[in-house]
């Protein structure tokens, strides 16, 4: 419906983490059991409360990342691969063969600004996981998810961080937000009879943009 910077190569934040949980479900399986490493937890930043020593599924370690956006969910993956270059080359190649050409990776939290693409690769990305993954978007749009490590008896709820969450015709998304990139956002609504995916990438405010050009595409366009 609308197209303005495309091509404008970009860092990504935090939206880097969809081609992880990609790389998650494909390359090492949902049921694989993962150890969360001292260094891990130790990775900057506390979201999804990770603690060295807890096992999860590769399933709930992806609901974690993706709702709280957790960087020590992502070090849990790349130890479990062998090492952070490891697991970077097993994203650079899915990114290479989802012919995203214009994306660079060279972490797998975001935590980079050296992680950059543009919203032309995002749709290709977005599309490949709504085609063959649609778990993945599923999970983004839980409000909450209730979770327990397979090693321990205790439970916890984790929330989702996604203000969009609260949006009726929100049908997932993953934001990213640094000081070179600002606000970053990949979203589904639904729009009529339609799903339609809103990319933005170094909005001021992506909440207050995403509610603008939404109401734009119903009032320029007529949706049978």
């Amino acid at each position: 419906f609308f197209h303005y910077n495309t091509y404008q190569n970009w860092p990504l934040g935090a939206l880097t983490k969809l081609l992880p949980a990609v790389v998650a479900l494909e390359e090492i399986g949902a049921n694989k059991k993962i150890i969360i490493t001292e260094r891990a937890e130790k990775t900057e930043g506390d979201a999804g409360g990770l603690k060295a020593s807890e096992i999860y599924t590769a399933r709930d370690l992806l609901k974690i990342m993706l709702l709280t956006s957790s960087n020590d969910a992502v070090v849990a993956f790349e130890d479990y691969t062998g090492s952070p270059e490891e697991f970077v080359r097993i994203l650079n190649r899915k990114a290479e063969k989802l012919e995203m050409t214009q994306t660079v990776l060279h972490d797998g939290s975001g935590l980079s600004d050296l992680n950059r693409g543009t919203a032309n690769d995002l749709l290709k990305l977005i599309k490949y996981i709504l085609e063959n993954e649609p778990e993945i978007i599923n999970w983004t749009r839980l409000n909450e998810f209730l979770v327990q490590p397979i090693n321990d008896t205790n439970y916890r709820t984790v929330y989702n961080i996604n203000p969009l969450v609260k949006n009726q015709n929100f049908l997932g998304g993953k934001t990213g937000t640094s000081e070179e990139a600002k606000e970053n956002l990949i979203g589904v609504f639904s729009l009529e009879n339609y799903r339609v995916v809103l990319i933005l990438l170094g909005s001021p405010n992506r909440v207050k943009e995403a509610e603008f050009l939404l109401n734009w595409v119903k009032e320029a366009y007529t949706l049978p």
